[in-house]
């Protein structure tokens, strides 16, 4: 069992602030091992970088996975180890989330089977098309945002909604950051990221900005 993330060098201290914080904050909290992917970000061949990036991440969490693995977005905070919520899932699980967008693809569990194997290289096929061709991605992402995300739906829909558990959103939770003190992960995306280096971030997300910092600040040997 082991965890896996893609990060990409983008020269920018931010990302590497993100990557430090999240690595601090597994190594204190978690069990398991985490495996990182350090990788130049991919050139713009699509419609925009970030859903280029997305498809090359998504490719590259592929080549991690070994045994059962967690593939995890680099922009996280862990409270608590997650590698219990195997216990939850029998091939793929994915987390719920509020809002209009109804799943969080930043930490997925993947189990070493048949079906998850599958799934997986189903789903990079399906992402690769719709990166290449933006009319079968827009009805997708209308419904379900982003890139991965979009062809992760497609998948839903069309005959694998058997293989995938979703699971609570404690394992990956996000706005409105409600209850945050009891998430396994905290995924700092969206407003929260924007106050990260705000100097009065709005008061109820003071608390995760100031444990973001802490882990950011450490130095661990």
């Amino acid at each position: 069992m082991k965890a896996v993330t893609v990060s990409f060098d983008r020269g920018r201290n931010m990302f590497k602030d993100l990557l430090k914080a999240f690595t601090n904050s597994w190594r204190m909290n978690a069990y398991i091992h985490l495996e990182i992917h350090y990788t130049k970000p991919p050139r713009q061949q699509a419609r925009s970088y970030t859903f280029d990036a997305n498809h090359f991440k998504l490719a590259r969490w592929i080549d991690g996975i070994e045994r059962d693995t967690i593939l995890v977005d680099s922009d996280m905070i862990c409270q608590k180890d997650i590698s219990r919520g195997f216990d939850l899932v029998d091939h793929i699980g994915v987390c719920q989330r509020r809002g209009p967008m109804p799943y969080n693809g930043g930490v997925i569990f993947v189990k070493n089977t048949r079906k998850a194997r599958e799934f997986m290289n189903k789903w990079l096929e399906i992402d690769a098309k719709m990166l290449a061709d933006p009319a079968f991605h827009k009805p997708w992402h209308h419904k379900y945002a982003g890139m991965n995300q979009s062809s992760f739906g497609y998948l839903l829909e069309n005959g694998y909604q058997d293989y995938v558990t979703v699971m609570p959103e404690e394992f990956n939770h996000c706005e409105p950051w409600d209850n945050w003190e009891k998430a396994n992960m905290i995924h700092m995306k969206g407003k929260l990221r924007h106050c990260l280096y705000t100097t009065h971030p709005p008061e109820h997300l003071a608390p995760i900005v100031a444990l973001w910092r802490k882990y950011k600040n450490m130095t661990l040997s």
